[in-house]
């Protein structure tokens, strides 16, 4: 069920907004900086982070929304082996 809530969040911006509620600016805020560290310290190279897929929503203040300027891609994994 999950995988198809994850579409549904991604593909739907409204619904995406509301799931992105829930998680906190500060700490999306900070991953994103980790990240960006990451990424000075090692130029050129690509980098790739897999969490959840909350944290990828196209929404404000999500860690999608702070490294969308860097042209980030999203996957989904399923859980089951399965392609996308």
């Amino acid at each position: 069920g999950h995988l198809s809530l994850a579409k549904r969040c991604w593909e739907d911006p409204s619904l995406g907004r509301l799931f992105a509620r829930g998680l906190l600016p500060k700490r999306e805020r900070s991953l994103a900086f980790r990240i960006r560290k990451l990424l000075f310290r090692h130029p050129g190279k690509r980098l790739l982070h897999i969490g959840g897929w909350m944290h990828m929503i196209d929404a404000p203040h999500t860690l999608f929304w702070f490294l969308k300027d860097l042209g980030p891609r999203r996957l989904l994994l399923d859980p089951g082996g399965r392609s996308p």
